[in-house]
């Protein structure tokens, strides 16, 4: 005998919607109520970290899920904002337990790293969000600074940039003795081109040499030749002064030459498989330059007396050095 309800609906009617509801509630997402999922630290400051070179010490943050979830669901960690490519979950994946069971006991931890890209305030957010619609986020900063790595007080960026630098020497030597006297006159002048740090130089070197006895002309000869070679470059950032320093050198350039003697008649042309004594191996480098111009094209010049002035030899002479970079890749 069937059973009716007020409305006349059988027992069996009625069961039925029971179980339908029940089934839709089962198969729906759901949340606790009273719970919501949370991170902490809801923000973290991760302080200042040179750009380059590493990473800074790695922050825990756990996060706090509301209870339950079914076998399909699962748990997302991902880093968003505008700065997110500093900031990166530590690895290996074993510090993200939220990737793993852990998280179905209502709290999981994941380790996060500052990896600062370039100077400056750099902001983030963590973002963990599951599958059942609850979501949370966390406040990440850090300071991006110029220097090198820990405890090294200068390094080398010779990599970052591209460019010319032109290199100008004169040397002159005057000696008079009695009624002898000598002259000689030494002139190079080099452009060295900078393609990603790599360095040629390119240039002309001239020797002029006249001797003189009583006024007369007892001998004259001059040498005129190309230099071509491989250059050495360097661009170095002191982070402790807060400066720079250009540096270039020809220690590889060889040397075609035709030599000429007035008085002999005498004229050949020579390859070497050296550089002039004055190029092998000679470093020239730039006054220290305010680090205001980090990061940006690098130019500048300098003229300053032969490091070899010496009064008493009778030699004198000037070197110049003018500099032209373009910043390739980034540099703090």
């Amino acid at each position: 005998m069937a059973h009716f309800d007020r409305t006349g609906r059988s027992w069996f009617q009625a069961l039925g919607v029971l179980v339908a509801l029940a089934s839709i509630a089962a198969a729906a997402p759901h949340s606790w109520p009273g719970t919501a999922l949370t991170i902490a630290p809801s923000s973290h400051d991760f302080g200042t970290v040179t750009v380059g070179t590493g990473v800074g010490q790695g922050v825990f943050f756990t996060v706090t899920l509301p209870p339950g979830g079914g076998p399909a669901d699962s748990v997302s960690v991902s880093i968003a904002g505008q700065n997110a490519g500093d900031f990166r979950l530590a690895p290996p994946a074993a510090n993200n337990e939220c990737a793993t069971p852990q998280w179905r006991t209502g709290s999981c931890r994941l380790v996060v790293e500052f990896v600062a890209r370039a100077v400056g305030a750099r902001n983030a957010s963590l973002v963990v969000a599951d599958t059942r619609g609850n979501r949370g986020t966390a406040t990440l900063k850090g300071t991006g600074a110029f220097g090198c790595r820990m405890n090294v007080v200068t390094c080398n960026y010779s990599d970052h940039y591209s460019g010319n630098l032109q290199w100008t020497e004169v040397r002159t030597l005057n000696n008079s003795s009695g009624s002898n006297d000598s002259y000689a006159q030494l002139t190079i002048g080099v452009t060295v081109n900078v393609t990603g740090g790599v360095a040629f130089c390119d240039g002309t070197y001239t020797d002029t040499t006249a001797a003189r006895d009583a006024g007369k002309l007892i001998g004259f000869s001059g040498s005129h030749g190309a230099i071509h070679g491989q250059g050495l470059f360097a661009v170095e950032f002191n982070m402790n002064k807060g400066v720079y320093k250009v540096t270039v050198a020809c220690p590889s350039a060889q040397y075609t030459y035709r030599h000429t003697d007035v008085i002999s008649g005498q004229t050949y042309t020579k390859q070497t498989a050296s550089t002039p004594p004055e190029l092998d191996g000679r470093e020239w480098e730039t006054f220290e330059q305010p680090a205001s111009a980090l990061g940006v094209a690098l130019a500048g010049s300098l003229r300053d007396a032969h490091p070899d002035t010496d009064p008493s030899n009778g030699v004198s002479g000037t070197v110049s050095l003018t500099w032209t970079l373009n910043r390739v890749k980034a540099v703090p």
